[in-house]
């Protein structure tokens, strides 16, 4: 009997090892699955971590020479690597037939300012295509 029992812990100790790895992918292929509900959509919010972690249990997964736990360990980073992909290399610069840029100004104009010349003329110049003035009082009117 005292034999079983030093044994349980060796049978256990695998498993518990590997569910990490199996919580990471479950985790990284859940944030896929956002659509269906919104507890699932949160999992997308943690690409990095998921990411990361999986590459430091990958490092230890070896050393547990336990094959599902490295397969579900490439899923997650394939998967969190494949998700985080456009932010690592930039989309290529489409060339513009035109000019389709909105230029937007927002100023706060200071409604005790009476300097209204010096404003009027940066409005004048910038060449804003919308143009969105906060503070304006009656001498701005």
């Amino acid at each position: 009997m005292n034999a079983a029992s030093t044994d349980t812990p060796r049978r256990r100790a695998p498993i518990a090892f590997d569910l990490p790895a199996y919580g990471l992918a479950a985790a990284s292929l859940a944030g896929f699955a956002g659509g269906w509900h919104w507890l699932l959509d949160l999992a997308s919010h943690f690409r990095w971590d998921w990411l990361l972690a999986a590459l430091v249990w990958f490092a230890v997964a070896p050393w547990r020479r336990s094959r599902l736990a490295m397969l579900c360990l490439l899923a997650a980073m394939a998967a969190n690597a494949w998700a985080l992909l456009p932010y690592w290399i930039p989309a290529a610069a489409e060339e513009a037939a035109g000019d389709d840029t909105l230029r937007i100004v927002s100023l706060n104009v200071l409604s005790d300012n009476t300097d209204t010349g010096r404003t009027l003329g940066y409005l004048g110049q910038c060449g804003a295509d919308v143009v969105v003035l906060l503070e304006v009082n009656d001498a701005w009117a």
